[in-house]
């Protein structure tokens, strides 16, 4: 979104949350919106994770969804009679490394209520995913909580691409270095 698109979005936000159109209202508006905009930045894959608007809505649409049956369990689990808890502490080992999708997949799954991410394992090895530790108060399936988790991971890749790399340049070899090693 270019910035003054992106001014006159937050500008109209602004007075609709106002309720009332006015000279001060635009104005003040027309501030904020700047600042806000030279404050904060657009991300893209050039300063950070870009974001895909369709996809974040279905990230957010699918937790939503994912919100409806934990609360229930939750809900029934406390009001038994007699609690039959089968609390664990799972290891959800994570495709990406990414810190804006591990936090989005930790505090979705720590916004589910039963759940909470307790941890998120140490830096991986080049090429590796990070490990949330997620403790569960009613386990049931570890294979449906661990899905769940990656599908939320993969939902939020889908809406919020990493950047992409710049492929690294090798060093250029010279004429009698066959195996591209320096001798």
């Amino acid at each position: 979104m270019t910035k003054v698109l992106r001014v006159v979005v937050l500008v109209i936000v602004w007075v609709a949350l106002w309720g009332e159109i006015s000279v001060a209202n635009v104005v003040f508006g027309l501030v904020v919106a700047v600042v806000v905009t030279v404050a904060f930045p657009a991300l893209d894959g050039d300063n950070g994770n870009g974001i895909k608007p369709v996809a974040a809505l279905i990230f957010f649409a699918r937790f939503a969804v994912m919100l409806c049956p934990s609360t229930w369990s939750v809900v029934v689990e406390v009001l038994r009679p007699k609690l039959a808890l089968e609390q664990a502490i799972v290891a959800v080992p994570l495709h990406t490394d990414d810190p804006v999708i591990v936090t989005m997949v930790a505090n979705g799954i720590t916004l589910t209520p039963g759940t909470l991410t307790v941890d998120v394992g140490p830096d991986p090895a080049p090429g590796e995913g990070r490990v949330l530790f997620v403790h569960a108060l009613t386990l049931g399936d570890i294979d449906d909580l661990i899905a769940g988790a990656l599908e939320l991971e993969a939902l939020a890749t889908n809406a919020f691409p990493p950047p992409v790399a710049s492929p690294s340049v090798a060093p250029a070899s010279g004429p009698d270095d066959q195996d591209g090693e320096s001798r």
